[in-house]
């Protein structure tokens, strides 16, 4: 009989930030409570030693419509060694809309530290390391009648 997954657990970044202060991959695990006889004979595994002890994330938005003219971490991101993980989900030349939700989420971000205050500061030197732009468009002037 088919069993079908289907959980969210929190948002994107979640799972990251969670391996990171646990050792637990949050979806594997939640499969392997679910339904342990497929996936292994014990539903729990031995924890991976935890990375950071506390974690820091952000999802990014722009205030305004407009055209991504980038979105993208640059290599200095992808070697700060308190960076925990990122998705960019926007493409250059792209069209944006404010105020969809998740939908206007251009990316999110990832970082840790040794505690709340390290871990927020590591967060926004690597916040710096991205390049998020959104050119704004102007709306066509209204016809006069």
């Amino acid at each position: 009989m088919p069993v079908e997954l289907n959980l969210r657990l929190g948002g994107a970044e979640c799972p990251c930030c969670v391996e990171a202060v646990s050792g637990v991959f949050l979806p594997l695990m939640a499969a392997r409570l679910a339904i342990p006889s497929v996936l292994d004979q014990s539903p729990v595994q031995a924890l991976e030693a935890p990375q950071v002890q506390v974690a820091a994330s952000t999802n990014e938005y722009a205030q305004h419509k407009g055209v991504v003219e980038a979105c993208e971490g640059s290599e200095e991101l992808y070697s700060d060694p308190s960076f925990l993980g990122a998705a960019f989900f926007a493409t250059k030349g792209s069209s944006y809309e404010p105020l969809r939700g998740s939908m206007s989420c251009l990316a999110w971000l990832a970082a840790g530290g040794r505690d709340a205050n390290e871990a927020e500061q590591n967060l926004q030197r690597c916040l710096s390391f991205c390049s998020l732009k959104v050119l704004p468009v102007s709306e066509p002037a209204s016809e006069m009648t």
